[in-house]
C-alpha cells in the first residue's frame, strides 16, 4: 500500500477565462495571436473543482463544478466576469494549489458560469460575488 506524504493542498489557486469562440484548435489549444487567457484573481481558500462521472449510452459523460469568491471592488468583476455570467460561452483554465492546472469546457461544450453576488448586511460582511461554474463534456479535462 502506498501512501502520500508530500504536501496535497486543497482550494484553486488560479482561475483563467476565455470565450469558447477564440480557440483555433482545441487538443492541443491554440489561440489568435494576440489572444490570452483573462486571470481573475480570487480569495485564497474559496475555490473548488470537483469531478462526477456517470456512464451513458454514448459513452462517459464527465461533469466538472465548482466555484470561487471574488472581491466585488475591482472593474474586472463588471468588466470581465458577469458577461460571461448565465450563458455557455466559457472555457476554464483551473490552477489547484498543487500547481496541477485542468482546462475544462471544449468550443462545442463551454462552462456555464453563475453568481451570486452581494454586499452583505452589516459593516463587516464581505462585499464579493461567488461564481458557480459547470460543464458535461466527453472526456476528461486537459492538462496543460
Amino acid at each position: 500500500m502506498n501512501y502520500y506524504e508530500n504536501d496535497n493542498i486543497g482550494s484553486i489557486k488560479y482561475v483563467d477565462i476565455l470565450l469558447h469562440s477564440l480557440p483555433i484548435a482545441f487538443r492541443p489549444l491554440y489561440l489568435p495571436i494576440g489572444t490570452e487567457w483573462i486571470r481573475i484573481s480570487i480569495k485564497e481558500e474559496a475555490g473548488e473543482l470537483k469531478l462526477k462521472s456517470e456512464d451513458s449510452a454514448n459513452g462517459p459523460i464527465y461533469t466538472y463544478f465548482g466555484s470561487f469568491f471574488v472581491h466585488n471592488m475591482r472593474d474586472e468583476v463588471d468588466e470581465v466576469l458577469l458577461p460571461f455570467c448565465g450563458k455557455a460561452i466559457a472555457i476554464m483554465r483551473i490552477t489547484d494549489m498543487n500547481d496541477r492546472v485542468y482546462i475544462i469546457g471544449t468550443p462545442d461544450a463551454p462552462v456555464t458560469l453563475n453568481v451570486d453576488a452581494g454586499t452583505g448586511k452589516k459593516y463587516s460582511n464581505e462585499n464579493g460575488s461567488a461564481f458557480n461554474f459547470t460543464v458535461d463534456q466527453t472526456s476528461l479535462a486537459t492538462a496543460a
